[in-house]
């Protein structure tokens, strides 16, 4: 069972619920923007599959299989999908389309009303969420206000220092990094702060390269593509359209960071001969994939 009722739990690969339409199997899937949903009724032959590209995707899951089978989707509501229309999706719009001091205004109060929905993980969530939309000043108003409800809290601390960092205030980045590093309570770990690190080291102080090593390295790897440009090297994926290509920034000689993208980063591999063979696209926390020069 997952519910303390006793009406929804799991089966062999499927959820099953009860409700007043009888009982159905149901299964969700939340990949990035990739969020869907499917419901059947055995008894009743029904059921709806539905899928979706938005990472809002499940916020209408209960509206939509309340109109299209009937009953209730309470697989997702036990899952806390917040539901479009309710208190989450309020500040979350408002956060979008009214601006930071919106936010600040609002956050504490939603806090105060619904303290069963707005949890610090969720509130973290929706500065992330934010955060990953560009939107760096909403985003620092949710995790300042975590901050200050958890200032011990490393995990906290790190949320800040990363928005910090995007908003361009490096030093104060450093800082609070540091400070995560040893907070008495979830201490970020020495791995991931010697990750950030070396983002901060490229948006700062960026390793130098000269034209000559620049164009040695330049070319077509499958589907990547590094170009130069007025002296600077640029990157794409899928296209060489120069409006799809992006500034890199180096940390080293072989290793370069895309601003704002602080979970990758792309590494030239040479051969004995020094000559580039391949790239490497490596991940925060470890993973990564290859592609061969063509």
């Amino acid at each position: 069972d997952m519910s303390d009722d006793g009406r929804v739990g799991w089966s062999l690969g499927f959820g099953l619920q009860r409700d007043d339409s009888g009982t159905s199997f149901w299964q969700w899937g939340d990949y990035g923007i990739f969020r869907n949903y499917v419901l059947a009724n055995p008894e009743q032959r029904s059921g709806v599959v539905y899928l979706t590209n938005s990472f809002n995707g499940l916020a209408v899951c209960g509206e939509l299989v309340a109109a299209s089978v009937g009953g209730e989707a309470l697989g997702n509501a036990e899952l806390e999908y917040q539901p479009a229309g309710g208190p989450f999706y309020e500040l979350l719009w408002a956060a979008k389309e009214s601006g930071p001091d919106a936010v600040a205004e609002m956050l504490p109060r939603a806090v105060n009303d619904y303290p069963e929905i707005f949890t610090s993980e969720r509130v973290s969530g929706m500065g992330n969420l934010l955060e990953n939309e560009g939107l760096t000043a909403e985003a620092l108003v949710f995790h300042r206000f975590n901050l200050d409800q958890h200032p011990e809290s490393g995990e906290k601390m790190a949320n800040v220092a990363h928005c910090e960092m995007l908003a361009g205030n490096f030093d104060r980045a450093r800082e609070l990094f540091a400070e995560a590093q040893s907070a008495p309570e979830d201490p970020s770990d020495a791995e991931s702060i010697e990750w950030i690190m070396g983002y901060l080291q490229a948006m700062e102080n960026p390793a130098q390269l000269d034209e000559a090593a620049l164009q040695k390295i330049a070319g077509d790897y499958g589907p990547r593509h590094l170009r130069v440009r007025d002296g600077r090297l640029y990157y794409s994926r899928d296209t060489t359209d120069p409006e799809a290509q992006r500034l890199l920034h180096a940390i080293s000689g072989d290793t370069f960071v895309l601003e704002n993208v602080t979970y990758f980063r792309l590494q030239v591999v040479f051969d004995e001969d020094g000559q580039p063979v391949k790239l490497l696209g490596r991940y925060e926390g470890g993973g990564g994939d290859e592609t061969p020069r063509d």
